[in-house]
């Protein structure tokens, strides 16, 4: 594969369906599919759900998806085509699942320089939108940590973008290039604090999440703190004034994620995770043996 996939009839070859009705795509020796984790505030209801990459081999071992994004950072077409179809994936199984809230969703920079140099930057994703259905308000772009040639640029794509509606979200602040210089040009709804910080902060390394903190006040961005494991990080997190958690303790990663209303889904007891489903809720959407369950 030399060529970037840079239209919806171009990705379709590469999208299936399984038995269950679950869409994956298969690129190269790679099936890609999807897993939701829930992002809930902290009374424990659901803000939304963050759309997660399961990476097999064609053989059909589990792999590590950092590994293999990260072994694809300088094979430019590879990361973006990865990139492409997994978010299209993402999408539709997301419409087919029917959650009524709201979806986070990862893009590398680097494709959506590829879309600017095009002029087709909003065509895809809203086209996409608009075929299954999906209002661009649900929907939250989340910007990886990688670096980008161009910063100027993928400022400007993103503030098009929300002019359709689409929200914004930087990822694992602190990490990579999720820097202070992106964060205050982008202006994101959301700013996702990594688990780095909050584990440094623990440790009595406090300037960074209190640099964090302070960085999203300035903008009026949403804070949502990563990686809550347990009861004590929850209970920091919050002490913090985080608008929003996730991690482990408040919902793991599932293909097929169950969802109650708002009011209705509250935080698990201390250790009381359930694994595969939004905690504390139970539908009969879960799937605990689905050929799509997460590694």
């Amino acid at each position: 594969m030399n060529n970037i996939l840079r239209a919806g009839q171009e990705l379709d070859p590469y999208i299936r369906r399984s038995e269950d009705g679950a869409f994956f795509a298969t690129y190269k020796d790679f099936v890609l599919k999807s897993a939701f984790q829930p992002i809930v505030t902290p009374d424990g209801e659901i803000f939304a759900f963050e759309a997660l990459l399961r990476v097999e081999h064609a053989s059909g071992f589990c792999l590590d998806t950092g590994s293999v994004i990260e072994s694809y950072l300088e094979h430019t077409v590879d990361l973006i085509n990865v990139d492409r179809l997994s978010r299209n994936v993402h999408l539709r199984n997301f419409a087919r699942l029917g959650l009524p809230t709201n979806l986070f969703i990862n893009v590398t920079p680097i494709a959506l320089l590829d879309s600017a140099a095009r002029q087709d930057t909003e065509s895809l994703l809203l086209t996409t939108l608009s075929a299954m259905n999906l209002s661009p308000s649900c929907i939250y772009l989340e910007v990886l940590e990688h670096p980008c040639d161009d910063e100027h640029c993928l400022t400007r794509i993103l503030h098009s973008l929300r002019r359709h509606g689409v929200k914004v979200a930087v990822d694992d602040y602190g990490m990579g290039a999720s820097s202070m210089s992106r964060t205050t040009a982008m202006r994101p709804d959301v700013l996702k604090i990594s688990k780095p910080l909050l584990d440094s902060y623990v440790a009595g390394d406090t300037q960074p999440m209190i640099e964090a903190l302070s960085v999203a006040a300035a903008i009026s961005a949403q804070v949502l703190i990563e990686g809550i494991e347990d009861q004590p990080s929850c209970e920091l997190a919050k002490a913090l004034g985080a608008d929003l958690l996730q991690g482990y303790f408040t919902g793991r990663p599932c293909s097929i994620p169950a969802y109650r209303p708002q009011t209705d889904c509250k935080l698990l007891p201390s250790g009381a995770v359930s694994e595969g489903a939004v905690t504390g809720s139970v539908s009969s959407l879960t799937v605990p043996n689905s050929p799509f369950y997460p590694c």
